[in-house]
């Protein structure tokens, strides 16, 4: 019973650290076109 708690906490964690990440990386894309545009 636990374990499978603790395992569906484990996904979802991961889970929301890829989001996170993606979310991240989007965001030094943005950056990234931002100041090649405008230099």
């Amino acid at each position: 019973m636990l374990n499978n708690v603790i395992k569906n906490l484990k996904k979802i964690l991961k889970k929301e650290f890829l989001t996170y990440n993606l979310f991240i990386f989007e965001i030094s894309i943005n950056i990234y076109k931002y100041q090649k545009s405008y230099l």
